[in-house]
C-alpha cells in the first residue's frame, strides 16, 4: 500500500492554480444576469435579458444546429476513420507507423477553419466578442458550462452506481 502524502505547500498550489482557473469561469455567471446593454457586473438590477435575447435570436439557434449537426457527422466520420486506421496500423507493423500516427494526429494541432457561410457557435461566440460584445455570449456561455457539468455529473454518478453493483456482485 503507498502510504505516500502529498505536502502541504503542493496542495496549496494545486487549490491556488484551480482557483485561478475557475474564477473566470465563475465571473461569468453573475456577468450573464446584467441588465445593462454591455458586459458588466450586476449592480443590484438582476436581468434575464441577454437570456431571453439569446433565445430569442435566429442567429444564435442557427449556429447551435450547424454546430450539433457539424460535431455528429465529425463524430461518426472520425470514429470509423480512427478504427479502420488503428486496425490498419495494426496489423501493418511498420517503421512507418509512427509517422503515420502523426499524420493523422495533425488535426488536433490544426486551428479550426471554416466557410464564411457556415455559422457555428464558436465563430458566433467569437463574432459576439469581436464585434460588438454582446453579453448574449455570457448566457450562452453559463448555460454551455451548465451543459458539461450536468454531463460530467451525470457520468460520476453513473460511474458511482457501476461501482455499488460491481462491490455487491463481488461481496453479497
Amino acid at each position: 500500500m503507498n502510504t505516500h502524502r502529498t505536502s502541504l505547500s503542493t496542495r496549496l498550489l494545486a487549490v491556488v492554480a484551480m482557483a485561478f482557473m475557475l474564477f473566470p469561469l465563475l465571473t461569468v455567471i453573475p456577468v450573464s444576469f446584467t441588465s445593462k446593454r454591455f458586459l458588466s457586473m450586476p449592480q443590484g438590477n438582476w436581468s434575464l435579458r441577454h437570456y431571453e435575447a439569446l433565445m430569442s435570436n435566429p442567429d444564435w439557434f442557427n449556429a447551435i444546429s450547424q454546430s450539433l449537426t457539424i460535431a455528429f457527422a465529425t463524430s461518426i466520420i472520425a470514429t470509423l476513420l480512427a478504427a479502420s486506421f488503428s486496425l490498419g496500423i495494426w496489423y501493418m507493423r511498420s517503421k512507418w507507423a509512427t509517422a503515420l500516427i502523426g499524420l493523422v494526429l495533425l488535426p488536433m494541432a490544426i486551428p479550426f477553419i471554416t466557410s464564411v457561410n457556415v455559422d457555428t457557435l464558436p465563430k458566433r461566440i467569437w463574432s459576439g466578442l469581436r464585434d460588438n460584445v454582446d453579453p448574449s455570449v455570457a448566457a450562452i456561455s453559463v448555460l454551455l458550462i451548465s451543459l458539461t457539468l450536468l454531463v460530467l455529473i451525470g457520468r460520476l454518478v453513473a460511474q458511482h452506481l457501476a461501482d455499488k453493483r460491481a462491490q455487491k456482485l463481488l461481496h453479497p
